[in-house]
């Protein structure tokens, strides 16, 4: 093209640009017209009015651009190629109702079909970034975000509400689906990666690591199944846990543990010398522990084990009763000054007549005799180590059971699980935008 060409092209360019500005301008002038009050009294009214400018002018702009887009693929050809290689046909225009946060905008786009391996599509669907779905990749980000803690119909009512969005619950339902769904897909990519040893090291460098996993129950399929939560995270110079990264799932301990080690990875366990792991007593816990972090600190929950010790102590003196509570003080000093041998002691001194209390003190000394090495717990505390569980505690209650145990609810395997890895996603320090997980 020669220079006089591009002065025209360039000349014809900036000509539609001010046509479509003046456009623009024009509706904005009316709605100002319209909407403006320069008498508007308290601070509500005069956010109120400029809100309602405000989306105007979105919509007014969203339409403009996209009509442009429309005028300017009409004018191609008739042709265009197919994915498989070969020319697929014109077969009209089609419209599609899209969803965006400025409102809703109906469309028309030029559609084609392949004879050869006979598909369909739409070019502007992909030049526009446009799924299969009709929301936009921003309205479906926000979607994605308030699935996070709120159940479908609340999400429903909240885009309404803030940005006078109107879907059903089942179409919020079907696109929070679909981001747990792409989630679930990276840590099963992630995880290919760490077995083929080509997964990048973690970018984290940690002093200390600590380890952590519990299990929540869900109604899942028609019966109260458990859900199990893992938590990675660091601690700060006063103690407190930071930079928290969690996972949780319906599937069993095995692949959960394959995923707790990755966990651990994305959280620098692969530049961490010092790690911990503290739990309760569950026995799929230690196992997965064992095979992923063999090296790590293992602790034992100490409420945990002074819940258990309370339990024989209430059917050794009786319930509520001062020897009960002298007891137990007694146990707890024990426990906290490394004397685990003591309180095993205590307990093999009780002799109970019935059944059912000896049944409960062979299964306290079991339990005490098989987590001795983890209970030393004056040593962990001195060293920096957490002796207590909570981190894991806390995440059951407020990543899982806050969005997934309302009442009345009931999950299906594949809604729970992508809802699971959702919410894990949303309480890590280091979740990222949503909108990669976002397809076009």
């Amino acid at each position: 093209m020669d220079k006089v060409g591009r002065h025209k092209k360039k000349g014809l360019v900036g000509s539609d640009k001010e046509e479509a500005v003046d456009r623009i301008l024009e509706r904005l002038r009316e709605k100002l017209l319209s909407e403006f009050d320069d008498d508007a009294q308290t601070l509500d009214e005069i956010e109120d009015q400029s809100e309602r400018i405000g989306e105007e002018l979105k919509r007014v702009v969203s339409r403009e651009v996209l009509d442009k887009r429309q005028r300017k693929e009409r004018q191609q050809s008739r042709d265009a190629e197919c994915n498989c290689g070969r020319t697929a046909r014109y077969a009209g225009l089609r419209s599609k109702e899209l969803v965006l946060l400025s409102g809703p905008l109906r469309i028309e786009r030029s559609y084609y079909h392949c004879p050869a391996c006979h598909a369909g599509f739409a070019p502007m669907d992909q030049l526009l970034g446009i799924g299969r779905g009709q929301c936009s990749r921003r309205v479906a980000g926000l979607i994605g975000r308030l699935s996070c803690y709120l159940p479908d119909r609340m999400v429903s009512a909240e885009l309404m509400d803030l940005k006078g969005v109107s879907l059903a619950p089942s179409t919020v339902q079907r696109y929070s689906r679909r981001v747990g769904e792409a989630i679930s897909r990276e840590w099963d990519a992630d995880q290919t990666k760490m077995r083929s040893r080509t997964l990048p090291a973690s970018k984290e460098r940690p002093n200390r690591l600590h380890v952590t996993a519990d299990g929540a129950m869900l109604h899942v399929g028609g019966s109260w199944r458990e859900a199990k939560l893992g938590s990675v995270y660091q601690t700060s110079p006063s103690g407190h846990a930071i930079k928290a990264r969690y996972y949780a799932t319906m599937q069993s301990s095995v692949p959960f543990g394959m995923k707790l080690r990755l966990l651990g990875h994305h959280s620098g366990s692969d530049h961490c010398r010092d790690m911990a792991a503290v739990a309760d007593g569950a026995a799929w816990i230690w196992q997965e522990v064992g095979k992923h972090f063999p090296l790590s600190v293992q602790v034992l929950d100490y409420f945990h084990v002074t819940q258990h010790l309370w339990e024989a102590a209430h059917l050794r003196f009786g319930e509520g009763s001062a020897q009960a509570s002298e007891w137990m003080n007694k146990q707890k000093t024990r426990l906290l000054q490394d004397q685990i041998d003591k309180v095993i002691a205590s307990v093999a001194e009780w002799r109970p007549r019935l059944a059912q209390k000896r049944t409960i003190r062979r299964r306290l000394l079991g339990y005490l005799g098989e987590h001795r090495h983890r209970m030393f717990y004056k040593s962990f505390a001195e060293a920096g180590y957490h002796i207590g569980s909570g981190v894991a505690e806390s995440g059951c209650k407020n990543v899982v059971q806050i969005r997934m145990k309302r009442a009345g609810m009931r999950w299906s395997e594949k809604g729970a699980e992508s809802i699971l890895h959702l919410c894990s996603w949303y309480a890590s320090h280091d979740r990222g935008g949503i909108h990669q997980y976002l397809r076009a």
